[in-house]
């Protein structure tokens, strides 16, 4: 039953590829910063991010790009269009990190879904730690700094990494997730680098032991 297969998988066990392979369903395997799904995309599957982490943009009328949110695996993708009876995507997800996604198509997760009683207990248990930890994110964001918060961001992603570990971005990216100018953001980073939080190599931000330790205390954590 498709609701065990993806239980197992929320529980951090093997794929069953056998069991993928029966219900043609496939792997798919992204590298950071590439597009799993674009805004106003056709809904026909229910993506299932199983290793690394993303983040969901939309564009606003005036052509603002908005981040809404960033997530680690597991996650489920256009489960909320269709449960809302949606048609087509309503964000952009694209990887942060390299990532790991089953494709299940949508037929597939719609007949399941009427006889399957764990993956319909999996589903409304996804729907509302969703919810929560939506929630909870932007309760961080306002009640810590700025800069307490991309530090915090940046401490997340080396948690799914091996030190020294290399960040990859663009300063207009963190400029949109944190709803920054890109000035500031360059200020943050001058300063991190002072402080020895950060190293700096070209475009990409290396964070080592002595400077996660730095982050670490910065956030008390």
């Amino acid at each position: 039953m498709l609701g065990a297969f993806l239980k197992s998988i929320f529980n951090g066990e093997q794929i069953d590829e056998k069991f993928l392979i029966r219900n043609k369903m496939s792997i798919y395997d992204f590298f950071q910063g590439e597009i799993i799904i674009a805004e106003d995309e056709r809904v026909e599957y229910i993506d299932f991010l199983v290793q690394g982490s993303v983040f969901i943009s939309k564009f606003s009328k005036s052509g603002e790009r908005i981040i809404a949110n960033s997530l680690k695996a597991p996650q489920i993708f256009m489960l909320l269009e269709f449960l809302g009876g949606m048609d087509n995507t309503i964000g952009t997800i694209t990887s942060l990190t390299n990532i790991k996604i089953i494709r299940i198509p949508l037929p597939l997760f719609k007949k399941e879904l009427k006889y399957d009683i764990e993956l319909l207990n999996l589903t409304l248990n996804y729907v509302s730690n969703f919810a929560v930890e939506l929630m909870s994110q932007q309760i961080i964001k306002k009640s810590h700094s700025i800069e307490y918060n991309i530090l915090n961001y940046f401490y997340n992603i080396v948690l799914e990494n091996k030190l020294p570990c290399k960040i990859e971005f663009n300063k207009s990216f963190l400029a949109d997730l944190f709803n920054i100018n890109v000035r500031t953001v360059y200020r943050y980073l001058n300063e991190w680098e002072e402080k020895n939080f950060i190293k700096r190599q070209g475009q990409n931000i290396i964070i080592n032991k002595p400077g996660f330790t730095k982050i670490e205390k910065f956030l008390d954590l």
